[in-house]
């Protein structure tokens, strides 16, 4: 999502019925965007990565949860993405990735 400018509250609010692990693609309905267009996003190798990290996590989880990205407890979606974007890239093991266009988080 760093590369495709969605907005960080887009990916904090991001469920698993709208990942296709399979395909490798996120999936926008219409209605779920700013524009109400709906938008298919295509993973690349390093969002595959995340997303399979964070799928491990939720596995892990003594609940599951809907959401993609977990706040640290592991009961809610998460509210500051710079934090856990942080963990899923040490998670992965892609390293230093830049979060979002315009943010300065960096992990």
């Amino acid at each position: 999502m760093r590369t495709n400018g969605w907005r960080l509250s887009k990916i904090a609010k991001l469920t698993w019925n709208q990942v296709d692990r399979t395909a490798g693609v996120v999936r926008l309905e219409v209605g779920e965007t700013r524009n109400n267009e709906a938008r298919t996003v295509c993973l690349d190798e390093e969002l595959k990565a995340i997303s399979g990290a964070q799928w491990e996590l939720r596995k892990q989880a003594r609940k599951l949860m809907p959401y993609v990205f977990l706040d640290q407890a592991g009961t809610d979606r998460v509210k500051r993405c710079d934090k856990v974007w942080e963990r899923a890239c040490r998670d992965s093991g892609i390293g230093v990735r830049i979060l979002g266009k315009t943010s300065k988080w960096r992990c």
